[in-house]
């Protein structure tokens, strides 16, 4: 049956295969189309397409490396992450956690979040990153950090983590399941890799290349006049290295691929992009855009023990990075309430179709609105859109008004805006009201994810979870033993019930979205503690707040013969166990969520089965807020909005203050600010906990709409002629420059000033006569500067 691209009539997902699936997840970076096929990647597609099922309709939600990842990992749309850019970091939990959780054996090797560091994380066993500084995206000679140490590596970057990801599986148990998260920076530029150099490429020349934004109706940001030739030479050259490095690429899925072994049978591969790329279609080389070179995407998964690989087959179901994570939790056995839809009913062949529109965004979140009349807008970059991809059209609306509507059926390459036109006013009034619905707040489903179940052997269990919107608020309840509990706030995303007595216990997590509305059925896990052996009892010790450094535990047994043994830490890292006495002191206990337990040890050596047990917190500073929704740190736009949400119970009312304005009441958790001036602002949010200590969390932002100045020199002085066919210029500026965009450089017959350049840049060849050189630079707040041009003449 078809369900909406919210997937609510699948709802939760639940375990339909046994054993638990091995994932080796590839994800390759920048991977149109146009570097996708059998000629270019014959392994990939003699060993995973031609054994599996392969997407032919599938899509990521944005077009760009953070939101993208984050879609896939999370299951859910750019909306509801609230990432729509590559500096917002992301703080909710992800399947990664969930599947460590439930015992899988994790590992990353390559590019995680261009929001993060490549500091290792606790959710990976495994971990290998590169991509992150001081990494680069250098497919040669990488420098990874590996488990925490910075290793230089001589080689071919995808060989190498091929090579510790096989390493990885080697080395996992049998009887272990594992989750390998492959994602090489194969073949985003610089695509550097030379192996594969000599191999010649045909220029890419589909009939959007270049196309006459100016007539076919594009929105005001595509509108440009023709490719000048350098322009023509630089897209192509990308287009050239880059497809060469897919190829590349394949060599190193051979190797992961050999090296699974006798596991390929239970291991689910798919191979996927986080997002394609132009090379002049439409007159631009980006992603980042709601067209199909950019939003349609390879993906293909093999799975032997669910589909054969003697009867692989393509699919015309509209799919897409969302549904990953609710593909491999259905398979694994772990709920997961995302936006996303199970594939596992299109791979057994139950539904032909999962869905009859899928949702593409761009600017949807944090940074949320990108509008030319906001000042937070680029020139040439998207206004914040939101599309609806179905199975003929395309239907996009900017934030601009502006709207375009294409038949992909008659239109594939997306040449004539339907938008206005009679004989489509039908199509387009349905399309409209469905993007509606997309819009439309989700119910707000919580999904726990991580903490026991059943039977456990803590009475301190602590779970984490989430709720779809990336602005959900939390509440907890514990029911012990059929006493219910109240419910209490929990918005950090994480919960540990007070010290669980024997019995059995129901721990419940229900979210409420920014709309107020509250998940009608909370997220809920059931835990049995039952002490046996030795047993032990925690007299007195510290519970709640308390301003107190030190803590006093007396505990005693009424097992004769016993010792004791004790542990202390913080939440969620207990320490070691040690011998202690009643009554046990610590001093000197830092401010933190803190635990204590203790445990009896008879004569012969039979420990406690489950360990006495208390949590208190350590505070003298009063609580900390953190932001779910914040300006970025330099910005153009005067308006901002702050969410926000404190890590402990408070004691009254919270008060915010912009700069030194009359502090405000903003005890919901949201304060909008207008009209700021050019300059640094800082929010100060100030409260007081239930111990009446008081705390200011700030933050701080600039506002900067003063253009960058770019200074250039050069080999050959400007209007000057020479006989030499290089030039080499030498660029700075008077402020540092944006990470991604930057310096922006285009020689001779540019009509927009495209493709970022270094800081010295050469060109070499060049043919007599007049020659044009022009750079335009973006500070970290997207202000463009005055364009800068170098004219001289090659005799």
């Amino acid at each position: 049956m078809p369900v909406s691209s919210r997937g609510e009539a699948l709802g939760a997902t639940t375990a339909v295969a046994a054993p638990r699936p091995n994932v080796l997840l590839i994800m390759s970076d920048d991977q149109s189309y146009e570097t996708w096929g059998r000629g270019l990647m014959p392994t990939v597609f003699s060993e995973v397409v031609d054994q599996g099922v392969s997407f032919d309709r599938a899509y990521v939600n944005d077009s760009l490396c953070c939101p993208s990842r984050v879609q896939t990992l999370t299951g859910l749309f750019e909306h509801h992450t609230g990432i729509d850019n590559q500096v917002t970091r992301m703080l909710r939990p992800t399947l990664v956690h969930a599947l460590h959780d439930n015992g899988y054996r994790t590992s990353l090797t390559g590019k995680y979040l261009n929001s993060e560091t490549c500091d290792p994380r606790a959710e990976f066993d495994q971990w290998v990153c590169s991509s992150a500084p001081p990494s680069d995206y250098s497919l040669v000679d990488p420098f990874l950090n590996v488990n925490g140490t910075w290793t230089e590596r001589t080689g071919y970057t995808a060989d190498i983590l091929a090579d510790y990801t096989t390493s990885f599986i080697a080395s996992t148990p049998v009887d272990q399941p594992f989750f390998a998260l492959y994602t090489p920076t194969s073949p985003h530029l610089p695509a550097d890799d030379p192996r594969c150099a000599s191999i010649p490429i045909a220029p890419n020349r589909p009939p959007s290349y270049n196309e006459d934004t100016t007539s076919s109706g594009k929105p005001a940001y595509m509108v440009r006049g023709p490719l000048g030739p350098a322009e023509v030479a630089q897209f192509d050259n990308q287009h050239e290295v880059m497809t060469q490095a897919a190829m590349c690429l394949d060599g190193a899925v051979a190797s992961l691929l050999a090296g699974l072994g006798d596991r390929a049978q239970d291991t689910i591969v798919i191979y996927m992009s986080d997002n394609g790329y132009l090379y002049g279609e439409h007159g631009r080389n980006a992603k980042k855009l709601p067209y199909e070179e950019a939003v349609h995407v390879p993906f293909v998964i093999r799975y032997p023990a669910l589909v054969p690989t003697t009867a692989p087959f393509s699919s015309a179901a509209l799919v897409g990075n969302v549904d990953l994570a609710p593909t491999i939790a259905e398979l694994a056995g772990i709920e997961w309430n995302a936006d996303g839809s199970s594939l596992v009913p299109l791979l057994t062949g139950e539904a032909a179709t999962l869905r009859d529109a899928y949702p593409v965004e761009g600017c949807q979140g944090a940074q949320y609105p990108c509008d030319p009349n906001t000042l937070q807008f680029v020139q040439s970059e998207p206004p914040s859109y939101f599309a609806i991809v179905e199975d003929r059209y395309k239907y996009t609306e900017y934030l601009t008004g502006e709207v375009e509507l294409y038949d992909l059926l008659l239109d594939p390459y997306e040449l004539v805006n339907l938008h206005g036109q009679p004989e489509a006013a039908e199509v387009e009034a349905t399309l409209a009201a469905r993007l509606e619905l997309e819009r439309a707040p989700a119910p707000p489903d919580t999904t726990i994810v991580t903490g026991p179940s059943g039977a456990i052997s803590t009475r301190l269990p602590a779970f984490t979870f989430f709720g779809k919107s990336f602005r959900s608020r939390f509440e907890c309840r514990v029911t012990s033993n059929g006493q219910l509990g109240a419910w209490t706030r929990c918005d950090d995303g994480s919960f540990v019930p007070a010290a669980l007595v024997d019995g059995t216990h129901l721990i419940e997590v229900r979210a409420t979205d920014e709309t107020g509305a509250t998940d009608p059925s909370p997220a809920a896990r059931t835990v049995t503690v039952s002490a046996a052996g030795p047993n032990v009892s925690l007299t007195s010790g510290p519970s709640g707040i308390t301003k107190t450094k030190r803590a006093t535990f007396k505990f005693k047994s009424t097992t004769p013969g016993v010792t004791f043994e004790c542990r202390t830490g913080v939440l969620g890292s207990p320490g070691a166990w040690t011998p202690c006495t009643s009554p046990t002191v610590y001093s000197n206990l830092a401010d933190a969520k803190r635990v204590f337990e203790v445990r009896s040890i008879d004569g012969g050596g039979t420990p406690s089965s489950v360990p006495g047990a208390r949590s208190w917190t350590v505070d003298h500073t009063g609580p900390v807020f953190s932001f779910l929704d914040a300006p970025v740190p330099q910005t153009r736009a005067p308006d901002e909005q702050f969410v926000f949400y404190a890590d402990e119970s408070l004691g009254g009312p919270v008060t915010c203050t912009v700069d030194s304005q009359v502090p405000v009441d903003c005890s919901t958790g949201y304060l909008a600010v207008t009209g700021m001036t050019e300059g640094s602002h800082t929010l100060a949010v100030t409260a007081t906990n239930t111990l009446a200590l008081a705390k200011t969390t700030t933050k701080t932002w600039k506002v900067d709409r003063t253009p960058p100045v770019m200074s250039v020199g050069a080999t050959v002085p400007n209007g000057s002629v020479t006989s030499s066919t290089s030039i080499q210029f030498t660029i700075s500026a008077n402020e540092p420059l944006d990470a991604d965009r930057g310096r922006n450089c285009a020689l001779d017959g540019s009509n927009v000033l495209v493709g970022k350049c270094a800081s010295t840049t050469t060109f070499y060849g060049l043919a007599p006569g007049v020659h044009t050189f022009s750079l335009q630079g973006y500070d970290k707040a997207w202000n463009s500067s005055t364009p800068t041009t170098w004219t001289w003449t090659v005799l």
